[in-house]
């Protein structure tokens, strides 16, 4: 890329990632040397590591700065190639490679993700609601309760006691086995804040609906309370995808 350099810096100066200080070691510039953009919105890379040993991965959704968006790291990878799981269809993102938390050196490449309009049909899934819950944890139990009365700063002075989740409702065919499939989970702030949630997921067998828990929102929450004052008030929408496909969407509110 042309403008790869000053990109790198404005990330550098107008972004915060939260995790440790710069390694101290001499490291040098990782390459990517190859991105190839799936349908489905997965995306796989390769790298040449000239420091070898392990390194991190990280995305960026590409906006104006104002959202609060920030880079999701995968630490730790081992290896020259990785597969992007949860990126959100059809939005822009960098893509980044580097030693250790060293973001001097990073590698960094911008892919498009395409959107997804292919319908899930497979087995016959609806999408019945999205909420925003928190859970309260009691050793091995838990309960949780809906945050449809928790105003935007009642929410944030709630983070540090309580866990938000966006929890899901589905409707779906009965069979005698389990299934399996890929889920992600694409969450939208109304200032434009993107978070996701890649799992795999299995909808057990002779049940015709069930929920899952399916994204963690107080990281979320905290980022964009530092970049706006506040946790925005308004419309979250909620977009789910299966293997590839789109299964179905949903929204939650917060005052």
């Amino acid at each position: 890329m042309k403008t790869k350099t000053g990109i790198l810096v404005t990330l550098l100066l107008a972004l915060v990632i939260c995790i440790a200080p710069l390694s101290a070691f001499a490291a040098q510039p990782i390459t990517i040397t190859s991105v190839t953009v799936n349908d489905d919105a997965t995306v796989d890379i390769t790298w040449n590591n000239p420091n070898g040993g392990k390194v991190t991965v990280g995305s960026l959704v590409v906006d104006d700065g104002t959202a609060g968006n920030r880079i999701m790291a995968e630490f730790d990878v081992s290896g020259s190639s990785y597969t992007y799981r949860n990126l959100a269809p059809g939005l822009d993102y960098y893509l980044l490679v580097f030693p250790d938390v060293d973001l001097n050196n990073a590698g960094l490449e911008l892919a498009s993700i395409p959107e997804i309009t292919r319908q899930f049909e497979d087995i016959y899934f609806d999408v019945q609601d999205a909420n925003l819950t928190y859970f309260v944890t009691s050793g091995s139990n838990y309960s949780y309760n809906y945050a449809k009365n928790l105003t935007n700063d009642e929410i944030y002075d709630l983070l540090e006691k309580k866990e938000f989740w966006v929890k899901m409702d589905f409707n779906h065919v009965s069979f005698s086995y389990d299934q399996s499939f890929q889920s992600l989970t694409v969450v939208t702030s109304p200032t434009g804040y993107v978070t996701t949630s890649a799992v795999e997921i299995t909808i057990p067998k002779y049940t015709t609906a069930f929920w899952q828990t399916m994204a963690y929102m107080n990281q979320a929450f905290a980022d964009m309370y530092a970049a706006t004052g506040e946790i925005p008030s308004g419309e979250y929408t909620v977009d789910f995808y299966l293997d590839g496909h789109f299964a179905g969407d949903s929204s939650f509110y917060i005052k």
